[in-house]
C-alpha cells in the first residue's frame, strides 16, 4: 500500500473519529429527550419513543421557555451586529489609514478582555442601576458588544489586512470617497470575513449566562 493511501485512510479514521466524538454527546441527548423512559438503557428498561417531553415544556406557563429563549435571541442577534459594524469601521480605519497610536488599539482591547468578567459586575450593576435598566435588553447588549469587540475586531483586522490596497487606491483615483469605497467596495468583499465575525458574537453572547 502506497504512503499516500496510508494518509488518506488515517485522515478518514482521524475524521470520523472527530466526528463520533463530537456529535455523539447530542445524539445521546437527543434519544433521551424522545424517551419516555431516561433510564432506557438500564436492562430493566426499555426506549419508547414520546413527544411529552416537549410538549410538556411548551405548554408549561411556568417555564417560559419561549419567552426566555426569544430573549436570548434578540440580546445575541444586536449585540452580534452592533459588535460586528464597530470592528468592520475600526479594522478599515486601522489597516487603511495612518494615526497614531493606531498599533495600540487592538493591543489595548485585547488586554481588556483577559480582565475576569467577575470583576467589572459590581460596576455594571451600578451603572444599569443608575441609568434604570436593570431586567432590560439594554443592559445586557451594551455588555455584550463592549466583551465581544476584541474578537471582532481581531477578525477583521485579519480579513482586511489581506485586501490589497491597490482596491483602495484605484477607487480614490476615481473619486470614491473613504466611505463609499468601504460600503462599495470593502464590505461587500468581505462578506464571509462579516459574516463569520456576526455568528461567532451571536454565539459567544447567546451561551453567556454570567452577566444574566
Amino acid at each position: 500500500m502506497r504512503e499516500r493511501d496510508i494518509k488518506k485512510i488515517l485522515l478518514w479514521i482521524s475524521s470520523i473519529f472527530i466526528l463520533v466524538f463530537c456529535l455523539a454527546p447530542f445524539v445521546f441527548m437527543s434519544i433521551v429527550s424522545f424517551s419516555k423512559n431516561p433510564d432506557f438503557l438500564l436492562p430493566s428498561s426499555s426506549f419508547i419513543f414520546t413527544l411529552s417531553n416537549y410538549i410538556d415544556i411548551l405548554k408549561n406557563n411556568s417555564t417560559h421557555i419561549l419567552q426566555y429563549l426569544m430573549n436570548s435571541v434578540i440580546i445575541a442577534f444586536l449585540s452580534a451586529l452592533f459588535a460586528t459594524l464597530f470592528s468592520s469601521l475600526s479594522a478599515y480605519s486601522i489597516t487603511r489609514m495612518k494615526f497614531p497610536g493606531r498599533k495600540a488599539i487592538p493591543i489595548t482591547l485585547l488586554a481588556f478582555s483577559m480582565f475576569p468578567q467577575i470583576s467589572i459586575v459590581g460596576y455594571l450593576f451600578k451603572i444599569m442601576t443608575s441609568l434604570d435598566w436593570v431586567n432590560t435588553y439594554q443592559a445586557l447588549i451594551f455588555p455584550y458588544i463592549t466583551l465581544g469587540l476584541p474578537l471582532s475586531l481581531w477578525i477583521m483586522l485579519s480579513y482586511f489586512s489581506q485586501l490589497s490596497q491597490d482596491l483602495d487606491n484605484a477607487a480614490l483615483v476615481d473619486g470614491a470617497s473613504r466611505t463609499q469605497i468601504l460600503t462599495r467596495i470593502i464590505l461587500p468583499i468581505s462578506l464571509p470575513g462579516l459574516f463569520s465575525t456576526f455568528v461567532l458574537v451571536f454565539i459567544y453572547s447567546f451561551n453567556e449566562f454570567y452577566l444574566r
